[in-house]
């Protein structure tokens, strides 16, 4: 700008000096510096005069330019937004509220501590575990329930909750296999009461991960042109799909069954079904199949103990990705200032480094 109108001052200058310097005392030369100078004068009028519409364009032009940069912004942000609101945010809190959940099993239920992986637990505590399959309740006898558990051995004595749990998770399935059909009200009052409530629920917030993961995996749009926010969520759906495998496989809940979960507990509007919807279904609903599985899971959790650690502990990786780099990237991705392009640039140069010494690492042979 400085230099434009620099520029436009000179001409100005040279264009009202010309007549001056050609003056002479010769008529003719007269008559003809003066034509010169007027013509001179029309040039640089002229010159001048382009200059400045040109100025005047720039600057409409910068106008235009930060008004785009603006709506871009505003997109942006919108997108982001929007791609939290619908799927990272409702991940996040139903990871969150599932390893609440699986703490206070293995707590209240298995007499272990969360914190550690199996191989750290104490191995009478395992030895309890493996010695448990006798115990484990196979009918909704609630009188056979209670002598199992008064006349648990001396090794097991601690465990009578988880019998109790896996009694009610027994009788859950029953409803499913229509092996067992109590009464509706009766059905409904248990539901939503204490030792059952736990189990039923424990059941829908798996449900409910299974559903924002697999509403993730297939439906979430990438819209968002953004390095770090695309990476950031490479690695969620990474993690959730690491965590999709480990659940699976054999005596575990099917890859496919897992997919068939999140379909059906996923409603028209894209919210998921609520706990009362989901033990509608468990009873009522032609789809009530696909939830077999999930209950043999927890049925025999005792059996499971290794994998729901490490499962536990994958569902906490997920949920500290989530938490970590989103409120950062946010802030940081929002806005399109030269500050925060350059951090951005930084980011991806940083991990471009990284990414290389990670490959020359692989590729030099050890000596």
């Amino acid at each position: 700008m400085k230099k434009s109108f620099l520029l436009t001052l000179i001409i100005f200058i040279i264009t009202f000096q010309l007549p001056v310097f050609g003056q002479t005392n010769n008529p003719a030369d007269s008559n003809t510096a003066s034509s010169q100078g007027g013509i001179l004068g029309l040039i640089g009028g002229a010159i001048s005069g382009l200059i400045t519409s040109w100025i005047a364009y720039s600057s409409r032009i910068k106008t235009v330019e930060k008004k785009f940069e603006l709506e871009q912004e505003e997109q942006r942000r919108k997108e982001i937004a929007d791609l939290r609101k619908d799927y990272l945010n409702p991940l996040r809190l139903a990871a969150e509220e599932l390893v609440v959940r699986l703490d206070a099993i293995f707590k209240e239920r298995l007499n272990i501590h969360p914190q550690t992986s199996i191989d750290k637990q104490e191995k009478n505590s395992v030895k309890k575990l493996e010695n448990f399959d006798q115990y484990r309740p196979k009918s909704q006898d609630e009188a056979a329930l209670k002598d199992k558990q008064k006349t648990l051995p001396e090794e097991l004595k601690g465990l009578e909750k988880l019998i109790e749990f896996e009694w009610v998770i027994k009788y859950a399935k029953d409803h499913v296999t229509e092996d067992y059909v109590d009464e509706w009200k009766n059905y409904v009052n248990r539901c939503n009461a204490s030792a059952h409530h736990f189990a039923f629920s424990s059941l829908y917030l798996t449900i409910c991960y299974m559903t924002y993961a697999r509403k993730i995996r297939n439906n979430m749009p990438f819209t968002v042109q953004a390095y770090q926010y695309n990476k950031h969520i490479d690695t969620v759906i990474k993690k959730v799909n690491e965590l999709r495998e480990l659940w699976g496989g054999e005596h575990r809940i099917w890859t496919d069954i897992q997919d068939s979960i999140g379909e059906v507990a996923i409603k028209s509007d894209g919210k998921v079904i609520t706990y009362e919807e989901f033990y509608t279904i468990l009873r009522e609903d032609k789809s009530k199949a696909t939830f077999i599985r999930l209950c043999d899971y927890y049925w025999e959790i005792d059996k499971k103990t290794e994998n729901l650690l490490d499962v536990r502990h994958k569902l906490d990786e997920l949920v500290q990705e989530l938490k970590s780099e989103e409120e950062e990237l946010y802030e940081e991705l929002v806005t399109s200032t030269e500050a925060t392009q350059q951090k951005q640039l930084k980011r991806q140069l940083a991990d471009r480094g990284a990414e290389s010494k990670q490959t020359k690492n692989k590729t030099t042979p050890s000596v």
